[in-house]
């Protein structure tokens, strides 16, 4: 299971295979990935209608980007450098034909690989407690974090 620390870039490199999907390629001095999760509340999924679970979907992934871009800000004042990991949109990677779009880093393999769950066979990430009804986001620094080898 890994350590909450994550792996050197070479390994995260390997695991998510096809650029540009990599932390390398997105920031090449990343030496580690932040990454961090909140849950949706359970109840939405007992709705009649698709409406309160992307309500309340859209709302969580501006708080996840929130939560980035904050944390991004505060490695600043300590002389860190920093990319932040849009959980959802903007995306580079679009197939028009199946309507189809890929963040350019892969959040469910960086939840893995940070210990928040285990990936599914469609790679959605399956944390222990909460399920899938998760979302998950992440940051980028030049460093890594102390205790983490």
């Amino acid at each position: 299971m890994p350590d909450g620390c994550g792996e050197p870039r070479t390994s995260l490199n390997i695991i998510w295979g096809l650029t540009p999907f990599r932390p390398g390629d997105i920031f090449e001095e990343c030496k580690s990935v932040l990454v961090f999760a909140r849950r949706l509340p359970a109840g939405i999924l007992f709705a009649s209608s698709c409406v309160p679970y992307t309500h309340a979907n859209e709302i969580l992934m501006g708080e996840i980007d929130l939560l980035g871009f904050n944390a991004s800000l505060r490695l600043e004042e300590y002389g860190a450098r920093t990319v932040i990991i849009p959980t959802d949109d903007p995306s580079e990677h679009w197939e028009a034909d199946r309507q189809y779009a890929r963040g350019i880093l892969s959040l469910s393999h960086a939840g893995y690989l940070a210990g928040l769950g285990v990936l599914g066979r469609n790679t959605l990430l399956k944390n222990d407690k909460f399920g899938n009804l998760i979302q998950v986001g992440a940051v980028l620094p030049r460093w890594r974090p102390v205790g983490c080898l």
